[in-house]
């Protein structure tokens, strides 16, 4: 899509592109080598997945927090509209078509 080009590095977009095509037999990571295409991909270059794995990258980032209850780094209050507070009653068939060939 136009924002994705817009927005992902040239780097990011055959991984990107590829993970998500709905075609399940040529889908990266799908394939007869499993997820070792879309991990052995350039983008990852330097990603220790061992680590990744056991847990021990330190996270991208670290939120400053106030107090426990601080959720200042969701923006402001106006912008997040009303909780939803119960399930209202859903048609989920409305959704049949736009996923059929997934």
């Amino acid at each position: 899509s136009y924002v994705v080009e817009a927005l992902v590095s040239p780097l990011l977009r055959k991984p990107l592109h590829g993970s998500s095509n709905p075609g399940v037999p040529v889908r990266l990571g799908s394939g007869p080598t499993g997820t070792a295409d879309l991990m052995a991909h350039p983008w990852w270059d330097g990603l220790d997945w061992d680590a990744l794995l056991k847990g021990l990258l330190p996270p991208p980032f670290i939120p400053q927090l106030a107090s426990d209850d601080d959720d200042s780094n969701f923006g402001p209050l106006e912008g997040r509209g009303e909780p939803v507070l119960d399930s209202p009653d859903y048609d989920f068939e409305q959704w049949d078509d736009f996923f059929k060939g997934w």
